[in-house]
C-alpha cells in the first residue's frame, strides 16, 4: 500500500449491465439492464471500492434497492 501511495483502489467485477442499456436521471447516470460478462477477469462479482484506511470512508447515501431478475 505505502509503495503504490494509493489509499483506495476500485476492483472491476466480472459481470456488468452493458453500457448501451445506462439511463439518466436527472444528472446521474444508472446501469440498467441484465449483467453481461465484463472480460475484467475479476473473480469479483460486482464493482466494489477498497478504501484501505477506514478513518478516510465516510457514507453520504444510502440507497434501498430492489433487484429484479439476475
Amino acid at each position: 500500500m505505502l509503495k503504490n501511495k494509493k489509499d483506495s483502489t476500485k476492483c472491476h467485477g466480472s459481470k456488468a449491465p452493458p453500457e448501451s442499456s445506462y439511463t439518466k436521471l436527472k444528472d446521474v447516470i444508472v446501469p440498467k439492464g441484465v449483467p453481461v460478462a465484463t472480460n475484467s477477469g475479476s473473480h469479483m462479482g460486482h464493482n466494489e471500492y477498497i478504501v484501505y484506511n477506514m478513518s478516510q470512508a465516510r457514507i453520504r447515501y444510502v440507497l434501498r434497492m430492489e433487484m429484479n431478475g439476475s
